[in-house]
Protein backbone atom coordinates (compact mmCIF):
# COMPACT_ATOMS: atom_id res chain seq x y z
CA UNK A 1 0.00 0.00 0.00
CA UNK A 2 1.05 3.38 -0.82
CA UNK A 3 0.93 6.52 1.79
CA UNK A 4 -1.72 7.67 -1.08
CA UNK A 5 -3.86 4.67 -0.26
CA UNK A 6 -4.03 6.20 3.18
CA UNK A 7 -4.85 9.55 2.55
CA UNK A 8 -7.68 9.04 0.17
CA UNK A 9 -9.20 6.05 2.97
CA UNK A 10 -8.03 7.59 5.96
CA UNK A 11 -11.55 7.43 7.98
CA UNK A 12 -10.28 3.42 7.44
CA UNK A 13 -7.13 3.54 7.80
CA UNK A 14 -6.88 5.58 11.02
CA UNK A 15 -7.76 3.35 13.29
CA UNK A 16 -5.00 0.95 12.06
CA UNK A 17 -2.63 3.35 12.80
CA UNK A 18 -3.67 3.50 17.20
CA UNK A 19 -3.09 -0.23 16.80
CA UNK A 20 0.19 -0.71 15.60
CA UNK A 21 1.05 2.65 17.74
CA UNK A 22 -0.96 2.20 21.06
CA UNK A 23 0.42 5.71 22.29
CA UNK A 24 -1.49 7.88 19.89
CA UNK A 25 -4.56 9.11 20.96
CA UNK A 26 -7.41 9.53 19.06
CA UNK A 27 -6.49 13.50 19.40
CA UNK A 28 -3.60 12.49 17.46
CA UNK A 29 -4.94 10.65 14.86
CA UNK A 30 -7.42 13.97 14.19
CA UNK A 31 -4.05 16.08 14.39
CA UNK A 32 -2.64 13.68 11.48
CA UNK A 33 -5.44 13.88 9.18
CA UNK A 34 -3.95 11.58 6.65
CA UNK A 35 -0.73 13.25 6.59
CA UNK A 36 2.18 11.09 6.66
CA UNK A 37 4.67 13.89 7.89
CA UNK A 38 2.39 14.39 11.10
CA UNK A 39 2.66 11.19 12.18
CA UNK A 40 6.16 11.40 11.70
CA UNK A 41 6.49 13.63 13.65
CA UNK A 42 4.39 12.50 16.74
CA UNK A 43 6.39 8.96 16.18
CA UNK A 44 9.59 10.84 16.87
CA UNK A 45 7.84 12.48 19.98
CA UNK A 46 6.34 9.95 21.54
CA UNK A 47 8.62 6.61 20.69
CA UNK A 48 11.75 8.75 20.68
CA UNK A 49 12.53 8.15 17.24
CA UNK A 50 15.03 9.89 15.01
CA UNK A 51 13.73 11.05 11.66
CA UNK A 52 14.69 8.40 9.88
CA UNK A 53 13.64 5.85 12.03
CA UNK A 54 9.88 7.20 12.18
CA UNK A 55 9.71 6.61 8.31
CA UNK A 56 11.26 3.35 8.33
CA UNK A 57 8.30 2.30 10.94
CA UNK A 58 5.89 4.19 8.85
CA UNK A 59 7.19 1.80 5.73
CA UNK A 60 7.22 -1.30 7.15
CA UNK A 61 3.81 -0.46 8.49
CA UNK A 62 2.07 -0.10 5.00
CA UNK A 63 4.49 -3.26 3.84
CA UNK A 64 2.53 -5.28 5.82
CA UNK A 65 -0.87 -4.07 3.79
Amino acid sequence: MSWNNVEQNWNTERSKLKVEWDKLTDNDVEVIDGRRSQLETLLQKYHGYDPLKARSEVDTWLRQF
